[in-house]
């Protein structure tokens, strides 16, 4: 210190040296005393010890000089020990010069003064000077002074204490003994008593005397008890360090004692003897602990047992079972930790007498320890079954999580356990005892760190558990699986599986056909903010689409749809399955709006079709379908276009080919398109595989053309009918019939005679097929047949040479009379007449032709009339034959024919026979009478 104040002992010899010349104590009565504290200069300690210096030198043995001297010594002592207290050489140093000057002037004075009373205190700090100079023996022959010279000094308790340590420290243990022992007997009520009497027994401990050692700790621990600082078990946590270092190094030593001597046994045997004791627990504890430290393993866990053994229905008990445990444990036992801690439940669990014994505040102070131990055998046993994979090592895993629960159903880890219960169940394959589990796990806790992880697992479970059920109980079993999935995700919102729970239940549904729970489930997903990993939504979306679609809800259906195609790429999987569905939701609406009578709605649908997706498989039924619709409402046009569209765009659609032709004929016909419709026709002829109904079509396409002004076109499609269907007759020779008119009409006589010809051919073929009508056409086709017969005749002329060209003229005669003749045996009435006619008409022109035949030349007028007369001879047989033939003609109309042919026989008559039948009124009259 740099400062200190002025010591009491200067102030003390400055009142000796004055006179007493002040107030007496009776004069202080009538005087107000005021007490001021006195102020006090601040002086230099160095200034003070020279200042006692200065003060010895000076008297040499005068009045006070053995107080200052005592006092100078003091201060020396005093700046020696704090300088010893520095630890650089030059402090230490200058430490023993003052503690060396000070045990000078301590040495001085007693030799000064032997006999002064307060040597003792003289001799205390001379010892203290030795000791802090680390001159042992020196301090201990001064201690040792003045225990002899001053046996009742009031320093005693301290120096014998000093002198114990110092003697213990020489090893010196019988004199440290001693030097305790004084103070244990002679100051129980001393400072240094605790100790002493602890340091009395680490002496007798050092003499190996262990019983008298084990007295003087368990007296120091009896002591302790009654202060409070020692309970049963332990030591109290209010302890200063110092008194808890005391006490640890207390129990050390006493552990070390019974340690020497027989262990736990040494234990039993001293408080049999010595009277047993309430922190006995915290000895053996003390103990078994000794053994840990030196990994003397089933020594300590003896110590333990040997506790349980001495007492089992402590509460403390248990405890200790479980120290022992930890020691086998410590030691890597694994044998001997799993027996003891199946002995330990078996002791102590709740169906054990022990637990029955107990309070309920100890029974709340062991359940922990059960908790644990249970815990620990079935994870034991766990991990032992998934290694071994042994059914019965996972049930002997599940017994112990089972006996925790039902031991302790409220305790705070009672799910974590039963969670693993379920664990233990699923990985030994009894997936069905684990839904049950994991189910309790998940909700029939307050909620906890694993609510969710058990929810999901319990998922999981239903899966496995469904691959051993037959397809009767699979059913109700799936039932429930959802119902736990539907829980799972309304339970626990927020985690992260939901959204895929949500999916994949919501499939699960839509197999089941529970499409309106299917639908919502999938909704619920959609709609939550959390769901957006593409996958899931995508499955929800489609679940969702898919769902409406079967409960008619089409247009909700196709939003999903066209929501799953918007984020599908073209080459997914999937991609073609959903276009088409979204095809067939639109498709579906119209089929809806149809069936309401809303056409015009139905048809925009299934137009919607084709522009939504136009590469569905539907897209050809959806167009067909809104031409239908268009057909209905009357809109023949817009029909049409469709139908023409459609016909173009799906050549493929054999099906349908045939009903849009139909319907695009019936279309054109409508709409004045009769060649349009013809063509549909043909098409429909080309498509079907029905001969009757080609036959019908390709008779009608031909009446089509023929109407709408294109004669070349029928009679191509009447060629093909011909070429195709010869059977049934008449029909086929009608085709025929109209061929021959249209290449009489266009002037192609040529082929006009190969049609007739086959109208006769196929009429003479035809056999019990023949009706009036081929009859008919046949007896025409042969009258028309003759015509070019009779012109090639009529062109004929008789020229010189006559014979030549006469036989000429009458072959040609004879065969365009026979073809006539051919016509009338069809007994067609006007065939007969016109043939009639025509016949007439041969014989009337070779008449003529002889009489205008060419002359020789050459003759003389006589010749010549006589060549005319021949002429004329020859002419008229001819020419009566002629008459012969138009009268047999016009007497038909007594049979009831007249028609343009009589007519022009009786118009030939006339001129043949004017007086006859000139008479053109009478006649007609007559025939008009006849008809």
């Amino acid at each position: 210190m740099r400062v200190r104040y002025l010591l009491p002992l200067l102030l003390g010899l400055g009142a000796c040296a004055s006179p007493n010349t002040g107030p007496t104590i009776d004069t202080l009565g009538a005087r107000e005393i005021r007490l001021e504290e006195p102020e006090l200069t601040p002086i230099q300690r160095e200034e003070v010890i020279k200042n006692y210096q200065s003060f010895l030198a000076a008297t040499r043995g005068g009045e006070h000089y053995d107080i200052a001297m005592r006092r100078l010594a003091d201060l020396k002592l005093e700046e020696g020990e704090e300088a010893n207290m520095m630890a650089d050489e030059a402090r230490q140093a200058e430490a023993h010069k003052e503690l060396d000057a000070a045990i000078e002037l301590y040495t001085t004075y007693l030799k000064t003064y032997p006999d002064h009373p307060d040597n003792d205190l003289i001799l205390y700090q001379l010892s203290k000077a030795y000791s802090l100079k680390g001159e042992s023996g020196k301090a201990l022959a001064s201690m040792n002074r003045l225990v002899r010279d001053y046996p009742d000094t009031e320093y005693l308790e301290e120096i014998q204490f000093r002198r114990g340590e110092l003697l213990f420290v020489l090893r010196d243990y019988a004199g440290a003994e001693q030097a305790y022992g004084v103070i244990v007997e002679r100051f129980p009520g001393s400072l240094y008593h605790d100790k002493a009497l602890y340091k009395y027994g680490w002496a007798r401990f050092k003499q190996s005397r262990y019983e008298q050692a084990l007295d003087s700790f368990i007296a120091l621990l009896d002591r302790k008890q009654k202060q409070g600082d020692v309970l049963p078990d332990r030591l109290s946590p209010n302890l200063s360090r110092a008194d808890r270092e005391l006490l640890d190094d207390t129990l050390r030593v006493i552990s070390l004692s019974f340690s020497n001597q027989q262990g736990s046994a040494s234990i039993r045997q001293y408080f049999a003897k010595a009277g047993n004791r309430s922190y006995e627990p915290l000895l053996y504890r003390q103990l078994g602990e000794l053994y840990l430290a030196k990994d003397r393993i089933t020594d300590a866990a003896d110590v333990y047992l040997a506790y349980v053994s001495s007492n089992p229905m402590n509460p403390l008990a248990p405890e200790f079972h479980t120290a022992a445990i930890d020691a086998y444990t410590k030691g890597n036992f694994p044998t001997l930790v799993l027996s003891a801690k199946e002995e330990f439940v078996k002791r102590y669990g709740v169906d054990s007498r022990f637990w029955q014994q107990q309070s309920e505040a100890d029974r709340q102070r062991i359940q922990p320890l059960l908790t644990r131990h249970i815990s620990e055998l079935a994870t034991h046993y766990h991990a032992l079954a998934k290694k071994s994979h042994k059914p019965a090592d996972f049930q002997r895993a599940a017994g112990w999580y089972g006996i925790y629960l039902r031991s302790f159903p409220a305790d705070k880890d009672a799910a974590r356990i039963n969670f693993l219960l379920a664990e233990t169940l699923f990985d030994g394959k009894q997936y069905a005892q684990a839904v049950d589990q994991y189910e309790k796990t998940a909700y029939q806790y307050p909620a906890h760190a694993r609510s969710a992880e058990a929810g999901y697992a319990a998922l999981l479970s239903y899966k496995q558990a469904a691959k051993a059920l037959g397809p009767r109980d699979r059913l109700a079993w799936q039932q429930r699986q959802i119902r736990s999935a539907l829980k799972f995700s309304d339970r626990f919102p927020s985690d992260p599986r939901v959204p895929a729970v949500l999916a994949k239940t919501s499939e699960e549904l839509f197999a089941l056909k529970d499409y309106p729970r299917a639908a919502e489930t999938a909704w619920i997903l959609l709609q939550r903010k959390d769901s957006t990993d593409p996958g899931l939504r995508r499955t929800a979306w489609i679940v969702y689409g898919h769902s409406r679609f079967e409960l008619g809800a089409y247009a909700d259906a196709e939003t999903a749809y066209r929501t799953v195609l918007q984020n599908m790429s073209s080459k997914d999987q999937q991609y073609r399955g959903i276009y088409d569905r979204l095809a067939a939701s639109i498709y579906k609406q119209g089929e809806q709006q149809r069936d309401k009578g809303a056409y015009q709605l139905a048809a925009a649908s299934f137009l919607r079709v084709g522009s939504v997706t136009p590469a569905s498989t539907l897209r050809p039924v959806a167009q067909y379908d809104a031409a239908t619709m268009y057909i209905k409402m009357g809109d023949w046009n817009r029909a049409a276009s469709l139908l023409e569209d459609f016909k173009r765009r799906f050549p493929k659609e054999k099906k349908l080919q045939q009903g849009a032709t139909e319907k695009l004929a019936v279309a054109y016909t409508r709409t004045g398109q009769g060649a349009k419709a013809a063509g549909a026709m043909l098409a429909l002829a080309a498509a079907s595989g029905d001969v009757a109904y080609r036959r019908n079509m390709t008779w009608q396409a031909a009446e089509l053309y023929d109407k709408s002004g294109k004669p070349a076109r029928a009679v191509e499609v009447y060629q093909s009918y011909v070429k195709n269907y010869p059977r049934p007759l008449t029909p086929a020779i009608e085709a025929r019939h109209y061929i021959a008119e249209y290449y009489r009409k266009t002037n192609r006589p040529r082929e006009w005679g190969q049609w007739l010809n086959a109208i006769i051919v196929a009429d003479a073929k035809g056999g019990r097929e023949r009706t009036a009508s081929t009859n008919y056409l046949a007896a025409r086709a042969t009258l028309e047949l003759a015509r070019p017969h009779q012109l090639a005749y009529e062109r004929a002329r008789l020229t010189i040479p006559l014979k030549r060209s006469l036989k000429q003229k009458k072959r040609l005669m004879q065969n365009t009379i026979k073809v006539y003749e051919r016509a009338m045996k069809y007994k067609v009435a006007e065939v007969t007449t016109a043939a009639t006619y025509h016949i007439a008409e041969v014989y009337h022109d070779f008449a003529r032709a002889l009489l205008q035949s060419q002359r020789p030349r050459g003759l003389s007028g006589e010749e010549r009339e006589q060549y005319d007369l021949l002429l004329e001879e020859q002419a008229y047989p001819f020419e009566e034959k002629a008459i012969d033939i138009h009268i047999a003609n016009v007497n038909r109309a007594r049979e009831g024919i007249y028609d343009e042919w009589i007519e022009k026989s009786l118009q030939e008559l006339g001129k043949l026979q004017p007086v006859r039948y000139a008479k053109t009124e009478k006649t007609v009259s007559y025939v008009e009478t006849i008809q």
